[in-house]
Protein backbone atom coordinates (compact mmCIF):
# COMPACT_ATOMS: atom_id res chain seq x y z
CA UNK A 1 0.00 0.00 0.00
CA UNK A 2 2.72 2.26 1.13
CA UNK A 3 4.57 1.85 -2.25
CA UNK A 4 1.01 3.25 -4.21
CA UNK A 5 1.01 6.10 -2.59
CA UNK A 6 4.41 6.82 -3.35
CA UNK A 7 4.06 6.20 -6.87
CA UNK A 8 1.20 8.44 -7.18
CA UNK A 9 3.19 10.99 -5.38
CA UNK A 10 5.48 10.77 -7.79
CA UNK A 11 3.40 11.25 -10.70
CA UNK A 12 1.64 13.98 -9.26
CA UNK A 13 4.19 16.15 -7.96
CA UNK A 14 6.96 15.28 -10.37
CA UNK A 15 9.42 13.64 -8.15
CA UNK A 16 10.55 12.42 -5.47
CA UNK A 17 10.54 14.20 -2.00
CA UNK A 18 14.80 13.35 -0.80
CA UNK A 19 12.71 13.09 2.91
CA UNK A 20 14.98 9.66 3.75
CA UNK A 21 18.32 11.40 3.58
CA UNK A 22 21.24 9.25 4.43
CA UNK A 23 24.05 10.30 6.61
CA UNK A 24 26.78 12.36 5.53
CA UNK A 25 29.63 10.87 3.69
CA UNK A 26 32.92 12.29 2.81
CA UNK A 27 34.83 11.75 -0.97
CA UNK A 28 37.27 13.66 -2.53
CA UNK A 29 37.07 16.48 0.72
CA UNK A 30 33.56 16.82 0.99
CA UNK A 31 30.78 15.94 3.12
CA UNK A 32 27.73 14.32 0.91
CA UNK A 33 24.38 13.63 1.76
CA UNK A 34 22.63 10.82 -0.60
CA UNK A 35 18.73 9.98 -0.70
CA UNK A 36 17.89 6.88 0.01
CA UNK A 37 14.82 6.68 -2.44
CA UNK A 38 16.05 7.71 -5.65
CA UNK A 39 20.04 8.19 -5.30
CA UNK A 40 20.36 11.98 -5.82
CA UNK A 41 23.12 13.85 -3.85
CA UNK A 42 23.73 17.53 -1.64
CA UNK A 43 26.70 18.45 -0.60
CA UNK A 44 26.32 19.09 3.38
CA UNK A 45 28.27 21.55 6.01
CA UNK A 46 29.52 19.57 8.92
CA UNK A 47 29.36 22.43 10.86
CA UNK A 48 25.88 23.93 10.66
CA UNK A 49 24.58 19.64 10.22
CA UNK A 50 21.86 20.34 7.02
CA UNK A 51 22.43 20.20 3.40
CA UNK A 52 23.53 22.84 1.25
CA UNK A 53 23.26 23.46 -2.82
CA UNK A 54 21.39 22.32 -5.77
CA UNK A 55 20.25 18.85 -5.72
CA UNK A 56 22.51 16.63 -8.40
CA UNK A 57 22.43 13.01 -9.94
CA UNK A 58 25.98 13.98 -11.24
CA UNK A 59 29.28 12.95 -10.13
CA UNK A 60 29.87 13.45 -6.71
CA UNK A 61 33.60 15.06 -7.26
CA UNK A 62 32.52 17.46 -9.71
CA UNK A 63 29.13 18.32 -7.27
CA UNK A 64 32.37 19.62 -4.95
CA UNK A 65 33.93 21.15 -7.25
CA UNK A 66 30.54 23.18 -7.62
CA UNK A 67 30.20 23.88 -4.07
CA UNK A 68 33.93 24.16 -2.93
CA UNK A 69 32.77 27.94 -2.45
CA UNK A 70 29.39 27.15 -0.53
CA UNK A 71 29.45 27.56 3.27
CA UNK A 72 31.10 23.93 4.13
CA UNK A 73 34.42 24.23 4.78
CA UNK A 74 37.02 21.63 3.12
CA UNK A 75 38.45 18.76 4.41
CA UNK A 76 41.93 18.52 3.82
Amino acid sequence: MKGIFKAARTLIFGGCLHRKMGWPIWLGGHAYRVCLDCGITQLFDEERLRGYGPYSYQDLDALGREGSKGPGRRIA
